[in-house]
């Protein structure tokens, strides 16, 4: 596959041997008002708003395994993958990712699970990513949908300059009524162009239980030392995210929610991402 940007309709189907290979993707572009998502095939990309990165993206990345993702988990297995080829680069029994001008989805089956992710821009300039969870199998499963983002809030030329330098100016904090992740930016001058952001969850059905949504907004946290985005600690942990907030040095956002499915059930979620100026 080449690098070539879309913006109009695609379908793109691979085969399961297709799960870990082609590092360099297609790419297609949302745009609605001030806010733009760019994706890739294999599910990396970024958000931005108002001409500023809300969430951390390396386009020139060789495995394109930066950006805002969602894992899955099998409770009672402890198996783990991603709804897009990338972070995790499981290989899953199907991958179709199909492209329409202000809608981005992405299709896959694993472990008997039938994920179907959708991702589009809103009016007000947020960017809302819907999973539904089909259980194909014939008995009951504990399913955990966890997302993932690195914060920016401001120019990605600065924070790609200094990255380290970047992340210690942004603050966290947890929401239960959301419930979400509110990430502030401090101005390290005045005429620095910063944002707020929000990470939340805006809809799930009633299969979930509302009690087991956790959090975590540090990055090391979330994947461990010598670990990366493939195969984080957060995924490997029996236990709910730890729920760092404040000025925590490396910040992310992560939710984390449970669904229980009965066989050939099926249930959704829905995670926002939106950003302002103040």
């Amino acid at each position: 596959m080449d690098s070539s940007s879309s913006t109009t309709s695609a379908r793109h189907g691979f085969k399961p041997a297709d799960a870990q290979a082609a590092p360099v993707d297609r790419q297609h572009e949302l745009t609605h008002g001030k806010a733009r998502t760019v994706l890739t095939t294999s599910g990396a990309g970024g958000f931005e708003y108002a001409g500023l990165a809300v969430s951390r993206w390396r386009p020139d990345d060789a495995f394109q395994a930066t950006g805002q993702f969602i894992y899955l988990r099998d409770l009672d297995s402890g198996t783990f993958w991603s709804a897009t080829r990338q972070p995790a680069r499981s290989t899953l029994d199907e991958y179709e990712v199909d492209w329409q001008p202000e809608l981005a989805s992405f299709h896959g089956t694993a472990h008997d699970i039938q994920t179907h992710l959708d991702v589009c821009l809103v009016d007000d300039g947020a960017e809302l990513r819907r999973l539904t969870i089909h259980n194909k199998s014939s008995r009951p499963r504990r399913i955990e949908a966890t997302s993932y983002l690195e914060w920016v809030l401001q120019d990605a030329a600065a924070d790609a300059a200094h990255p380290a330098f970047s992340k210690i100016f942004v603050e966290t904090e947890y929401d239960a009524s959301l419930p979400g992740i509110i990430a502030k930016r401090r101005q390290r001058d005045p005429k620095q162009p910063i944002l707020c952001g929000a990470h939340w969850i805006i809809s799930s059905r009633e299969t979930s239980d509302a009690s087991s949504v956790s959090f975590e907004t540090t990055r090391m946290a979330f994947i461990g030392r010598g670990r990366s985005l493939r195969d984080p600690a957060a995924m490997s942990m029996r236990d709910p995210l730890h729920g760092h907030v404040g000025p925590v040095l490396d910040p992310c956002a992560s939710l984390r929610q449970t669904f229980y499915l009965q066989p050939h059930e099926s249930a959704a979620i829905t995670f926002a991402t939106a950003a302002r100026s103040s």
